[in-house]
């Protein structure tokens, strides 16, 4: 049926090795302009979150959790300045290092809807911390 159509508008040789051509890497086209179109709008399109740094601060901690698994991470309960309680995690052993009965917290704020938010950070990029570094 199609190298019937297609040979309206070229020879019945062509006709054939269209139609061969079509069935054997229809998928793969497909795949192709769809991949094409997703790669057009994560690179043009879509515009990335942006946040601003705010500050660091010290924060309490109220616990502290070690996975056990092969993938070492800590898993930390702290309060935050406005009063909220938020468990957070990392990897880093930096951070690791620095976390007592405080952790240092960087606070951020999204760009377009002003939105906290908040990730640990080492310990010495806290102000009280490079004032006393000993206060515990």
């Amino acid at each position: 049926m199609l190298s019937f159509i297609l040979s309206r508008f070229l020879s019945r040789e062509r006709a054939v090795e269209a139609e061969y051509w079509l069935r054997e890497y229809s998928v793969l086209a497909v795949v192709l302009l769809l991949a094409l179109i997703g790669a057009f709008f994560l690179f043009f399109r879509l515009e990335p979150k942006t946040h601003r740094h705010e500050e660091f601060v010290t924060v309490q901690v109220t616990g502290i959790v070690a996975t056990g698994d092969e993938n070492v991470r800590l898993i930390v309960d702290v309060i935050l300045p406005d009063g909220s309680a938020r468990r957070m995690t990392t990897k880093s052993g930096v951070v690791f290092g620095g976390i007592t009965d405080r952790a240092c917290v960087e606070q951020r704020r999204q760009v377009e809807t002003g939105k906290r938010l908040y990730r640990l950070a080492p310990l010495h990029n806290c102000p009280d911390e490079q004032r006393n570094p000993l206060n515990h």
